[in-house]
Order: C-alpha cells, then structure tokens, then sequence
C-alpha cells in the first residue's frame, strides 16, 4: 500500500489494495471486478476497520480433508500497531498517514478469536498468537480460552510488550506446552532507554525485568523462550558492547532460554530510519520506490525465490562503528553455538 501510486503507473499491476484488505481480497478471487473497485480496501477511511471478522468453517471450504494439516496456524488478535518506531515500515504513523485514519489499531473481540480457535482445532498441534495489549488486561486472555479444552495443544506466544508474570503462568496453564518470544531493540540496558526515551522504539524493559520473566519459566516444566533483537540500531556506544556482553551471558545462564534471534537493520518503505538515517551517522541501501523495486528484482532473479534468511535486503550501515557491532554480534553468535553444543 507505501507505494501505491507509483505501481499504479506499473502495467503489470492488476490490481492495488490500500486498506483493510480482506473484502477485496475475497471479491478479487470470485471475479467480482464491479464490486471490487468499489469495496473497503479502496475507501481509505477510519469506519472501514473491521473488528468483528472471523473464520467460517472450514470443512465447508476444503476439498480434501483429510489431507489437511498445518504445523503451526497463526491467529491475529489486533490489527496495526501502537507504536511509532523509527525502524518499522508498519508502524502507527505510516499507517495514519497511509490509510488516513486517526486510528490504526484494533483489538479483535475475544468471541471472534476463540471462534477461529475453534475452527483451526482439528487441522493444527500448534497455535501462534501475536499479543499487543496493556499487561493489566489480562481478562482479555481470560474471555479467549475460557471453555476450550487446549490441553493437548502446543504454543508460540509473543507479546509486542514485555509479558507480565501473571500472564505467563496463565498461558501455561492453557497449553500443553508454550514457547514465549520476547522483543527488545538491544541487549545493552542504556541502549534500550536511551531509545525508548527518544520514542524511536517502543516502551523498553530493563533487565531485571526480563530476568524476572526467565526465572519464572525456569521454575515452570512447560514453557520456554526465545528473545528477538535488532544489530545495529542508532545510539549503540562503546560502553553498550561491554553492558550487550554481560547482560547476553546472564541471559544464557537460565535453563529456560530457547533461543536468541537478532536481524541485521535494514530499510523499510516509509520508515523513519529509511528517510532520516543521515542524522544518525547511518549509510542507507534504498530511501524510495526505485531503491525498493531494484531489491525485490534481486530476490526474483535467482532459480528460486530465496527463504526468508537469505533475502536481498537493504541493509542499513553505521558509518562509523559497523566493524564493531558486527563483532559483538559474532561474539554472541559464538557464545550462542556453544551453548547449543
């Protein structure tokens, strides 16, 4: 949807969606080209969020049932984001400024994601969920998977906040076994606070806090967690190696932790690190459409389109300091390996 005017200059575009896309989505499949051009997708507007959407059921849809299995299913509880991260293509004030709307995000009925629940039951072990709420509410969570057997069920549970204790032991409750992510833009405390306080991340959990979180699962038999970051963020100092170091040590001593998974920063369409990378002393790969589309071409060249983990991607450099974020990173990697050994 960012670049919505200039593909509408490409021929080989069909069709473009901006918007809430699952209407003419649904239209385009069925061929309902009068309809399509006038459903939500292309009314940019606030009323057109839709937040009582769910599943029909599936066995009215599939063809071959018994044939019909997934590994793992995510189930979206919200839509759009709270946050305005510099980083993030996705973020509220590209989505406010794309779809024209005071509002970007939803929080979808607990009926309506128990609903989905019900109908992917049959087809998957294992449930994904992508939690952005306040740690108070947990009655959302309460209203979810009250009255649903999911013993025999594994999973994945991410909370764009860091999760509260209350609803960690919770969740582990529901499931048969869970595996929590946790999203932090650095391993160095004053890193994270040095950002969060310039708002160019979301709120940001110290130390003891995420300890906190690793000492809960480490007394609970049916849980662990993996913690994601970002290598090469803005404000990253000298000191901020040395604090990385120690803090990813101490994180590595706890029996729960799964795994540590960090990406290289890169651009993003609309982004404000993409647009103002300069002001940080940053080297940007791609700032516009043309830099965007030249990477995409990359990625469709090869025999096949590569997995996620080997992508063509624009990355972004600091100017100054790259050979020594890129050697606190491999210094991790390392410590990461052995302890998998």
């Amino acid at each position: 949807s960012y670049y919505k005017q200039e593909l509408e200059k490409e021929n080989y575009i069909d069709f473009i969606i901006s918007g809430d896309g699952e209407q003419p989505l649904l239209n385009i499949c069925r061929g309902e080209k009068e309809s399509t051009s006038n459903c939500s997708g292309y009314c940019i507007d606030k009323k057109n969020l839709q937040t009582d959407m769910h599943l029909e059921s599936i066995s009215e849809i599939v063809v071959d049932y018994e044939n019909l299995r997934f590994d793992t299913i995510y189930i979206p509880t919200h839509r759009g984001c709270r946050y305005g991260c510099y980083q993030c293509g996705g973020n509220n004030t590209i989505q406010k400024s794309v779809f024209k709307r005071d509002e970007t995000y939803i929080l979808r009925r607990p009926v309506d994601v128990q609903s989905d629940i019900k109908q992917l039951m049959d087809y998957s072990s294992v449930f994904m969920f992508s939690i952005d709420i306040d740690k108070s509410n947990i009655n959302y969570l309460h209203d979810i998977f009250e009255n649903i057997n999911l013993s025999d069920h594994f999973c994945a549970f991410f909370s764009v906040e860091l999760i509260s204790e209350e609803m960690l032991k919770y969740i582990s409750s529901v499931f048969k076994y869970v595996r929590f992510g946790i999203d932090i833009s650095s391993f160095s405390e004053n890193h994270r606070l040095k950002l969060a306080d310039a708002r160019m991340v979301k709120p940001q959990p110290r130390n003891r806090e995420i300890l906190h979180i690793l000492e809960q699962c480490d007394n609970l038999n049916n849980c662990d967690l993996d913690i994601y970051t970002i290598a090469g963020m803005p404000l990253f100092f000298q000191e901020d190696i040395l604090e990385s170091n120690l803090f990813f040590d101490e994180v590595c001593s706890h029996r729960s932790l799964h795994d540590v998974q960090w990406g290289k920063l890169h651009a993003q369409p609309g982004a404000l690190l993409s647009l103002c990378g300069e002001n940080y002393n940053l080297n940007i790969s791609a700032k516009n459409f043309t830099d965007f589309l030249r990477y995409s071409s990359l990625n469709m060249e090869t025999e096949y389109y590569p997995p996620m983990k080997k992508y063509n991607y624009p990355y972004i450099h600091q100017t100054d300091k790259e050979l020594e974020i890129t050697r606190c990173f491999a210094n991790m990697q390392e410590k990461l390996r052995k302890r998998r050994a």
